[in-house]
């Protein structure tokens, strides 16, 4: 069958490419290609199952009702609460610390110097030192001395 200069051939892959994009309507297709579909939806039993796929999935999305809202300041009702959030951070940093080989050695790092502090308090000697002199240099700055002549 040949084709006229207005009805241009159409290849399977393009025909697809439309079906994919515009859907399986033939009011929805590009008006230039429009023919030329048709004739090759008589020819190939391919491209009819796959335009029956693309009207199953146009009557799906027909289906969804998109409702439009007034106001765009209804976005933040519309998010869930953050306190599930939260406490999922909470649950998984305690997991996380007492994880194992791996919890377990950061709360053991966190805790080193606490108990270095510790011991080296309980060893040390009770010196008792005057440290009211040291004390009052480091708070209070040396006067400037001036001279009279």
């Amino acid at each position: 069958m040949k084709t006229s200069d207005s009805q241009s051939a159409l290849s399977l892959e393009r025909a697809i490419a439309i079906l994919d994009a515009y859907g399986a309507s033939p009011a929805r297709w590009p008006k230039a290609e429009r023919d030329a579909m048709q004739m090759l939806l008589m020819r190939s039993p391919q491209l009819r199952a796959h335009r029956d796929a693309a009207a199953s999935l146009d009557s799906s999305l027909d289906l969804w009702d998109v409702q439009e809202r007034a106001h765009s300041f209804l976005l933040p009702e519309s998010l869930p609460l953050q306190r599930i959030q939260e406490q999922q951070w909470r649950v998984s940093l305690i997991d996380d610390l007492l994880g194992p080989l791996v919890g377990w050695q950061r709360l053991a790092f966190a805790a080193a110097p606490i108990m270095i502090g510790f011991f080296w308090g309980l060893q040390g000697t009770n010196a008792i030192e005057d440290w009211s002199a040291a004390e009052f240099y480091l708070l209070n700055p040396i006067p400037e001395v001036t001279f009279n002549d």
